[in-house]
């Protein structure tokens, strides 16, 4: 079919043909450099914000709850004052406002508080993060389609960072 054609029109045939494959390999390469650097940004975004949740908890273990405790008795322990999960998640509440795109969660499975017990989604991802320890994030969409980066990181809770009184049923730091 094509050997009827005139050699122009031949030469025109080929030339769109390779304008074609050209024009879908560009785009398909700058589809995949756009979604790369929007993954980059999204991935320095994160890191901030999880920085910040940490510098947070770490201020409060280190410098704020050692002074409260030196102006209460050693059976007290004022929450807002002093429990790190609680003042950083109260924060990262407030930085929701300003930026609602973010959601920050100590999600646990078996938690000591209930406000950071892991819904369904949150179990399924915990269970794929203990099976691979090595994956620090998952890219992907939640049951209303909506398509977002989960990041998440080891947190381990240690016996000494509470006081005794945390440790009782009636008493339940957040």
């Amino acid at each position: 079919m094509i050997k009827n054609l005139s050699l122009k029109t031949q030469y025109y045939f080929g030339a769109a043909i390779i304008l074609l494959v050209c024009c879908v390999g560009a785009s398909w390469y700058q589809y995949q450099n756009l979604q790369n650097q929007a993954m980059t940004s999204v991935y320095q975004k994160t890191e901030i914000y999880l920085i910040a949740a940490a510098s947070i908890r770490s201020y409060v273990k280190d410098v704020l709850r050692p002074k409260i405790r030196e102006v209460l008795t050693s059976d007290q322990f004022v929450l807002e004052a002093m429990s790190t999960s609680y003042i950083s998640r109260q924060i990262m509440n407030n930085l929701k406002e300003s930026f609602p795109e973010f959601s920050y969660k100590r999600a646990a499975i078996n938690p000591r508080n209930p406000v950071n017990g892991a819904d369904q989604f949150e179990q399924t991802m915990l269970q794929r993060f203990y099976q691979n320890s090595r994956e620090e994030q998952w890219g992907g969409t939640d049951q209303e389609g909506r398509v977002f980066l989960l990041r998440t990181h080891d947190a381990y809770f240690s016996r000494t960072a509470m006081p005794d009184l945390s440790w009782r049923p009636h008493s339940s730091p957040g």
